[in-house]
C-alpha cells in the first residue's frame, strides 16, 4: 500500500466502512448520511480506543501535498472560529450510532480563492468529531480533531449547497492553524495517543503508528501552506 492509498486507521475499515458518509463526512451533493454500522464500546471498536477517544476510519481522498488541497477546494480562506455548537449524536433503532458531528461557526478574515464567501461573513463548517456524553467517548472520523474557538485558520473548503455548510478538504490536512492557539485540542488528542502504551496486537500497534505518521505528514503540509501563503497570512495577523 502506498502513502497515497493510506487512510486514517486502515485497520478499522471493515468494522466502520459505513462511517465514510455517516453525516460526519458528506460531499457537496448533499446525499443523506448512511448509518454508522457499529455500536460504541462493542467488540473490536472498543479495542481501538485511545483513552476517551475513538478513532473511526473513513474512506477519504488521500492528500499528500498543498497542490492536492488546492485541486479539490472550492474556497480557500483565512477565518476565525467563533462558535462551537453542541455535538449531535443520534442513535438508531438497534442502539448503534446513526449520526455524529459538530457544527461550528467561523468569520472570514480574508478570501484567498473562491466567490462563495466574503470578508466579514459568518459561515458554518460541519466538523467530523463529536462527544457522546451517554457513552463518555469522543468520535474522530478519519482521525479528525475539532478546531479551537478563537483561533485563526487557513482553510481549504468545499460547500454543500443542499445543507448550507462547508467541509474541510483532506480532513485535518485542510485546516492550517496560524498560531499555537489553534492547535491546543489537536495536540491534546495526539498526546493521548503518544502516551498510550504500544499495543501488543500488531493491528492495534499499526493503528497507533498510523495516527502519528499522519500527524507528521500534516505538519509538513501545514508548513508548506504557511510558506506559500505567507503574504496573505501577514495581512490578517
Amino acid at each position: 500500500m502506498t502513502k497515497a492509498q493510506q487512510w486514517w486507521l486502515a485497520g478499522l475499515a471493515i468494522a466502520v466502512v459505513a462511517a465514510a458518509s455517516l453525516g460526519l463526512y458528506r460531499d457537496d451533493r448533499g446525499a443523506k448520511p448512511a448509518p454508522l454500522s457499529v455500536t460504541p464500546h462493542s467488540g473490536g471498536v472498543k479495542d481501538r480506543q485511545s483513552g476517551p477517544d475513538l478513532f473511526l476510519d473513513a474512506k477519504t481522498p488521500a492528500v499528500e501535498s498543498v497542490s492536492d488541497l488546492e485541486k479539490t477546494a472550492q474556497s480557500i480562506v483565512i477565518a476565525t472560529k467563533t462558535v462551537q455548537h453542541e455535538p449531535t449524536v443520534n442513535y438508531g433503532a438497534e442502539g448503534g450510532i446513526d449520526i455524529a458531528y459538530t457544527h461550528s461557526d467561523f468569520v472570514v478574515d480574508r478570501v484567498i480563492r473562491g466567490t462563495q464567501l466574503r470578508a466579514g461573513e459568518t459561515f458554518n463548517i460541519l466538523e467530523n468529531e463529536a462527544y457522546n456524553a451517554k457513552q463518555d467517548v469522543t468520535y474522530h472520523i478519519a482521525g479528525y480533531t475539532l478546531m479551537d474557538v478563537g483561533a485563526k485558520y487557513l482553510l481549504f473548503l468545499t460547500y454543500s449547497a443542499h445543507d448550507g455548510w462547508y467541509l474541510v478538504q483532506g480532513m485535518n490536512t485542510g485546516k492550517v492553524a496560524l498560531d499555537s492557539s489553534g492547535t491546543k485540542h489537536a495536540d491534546q488528542v495526539l498526546e493521548s495517543v503518544r502516551a498510550r502504551a504500544a499495543a501488543t496486537r500488531e493491528d492495534q500497534s499499526g493503528d497507533r503508528r498510523e495516527i502519528l505518521e499522519n500527524a507528521e505528514r500534516d505538519a509538513r503540509i501545514y508548513a508548506a501552506v504557511r510558506a506559500k501563503y505567507a503574504a496573505q497570512i501577514a495581512t490578517v495577523q
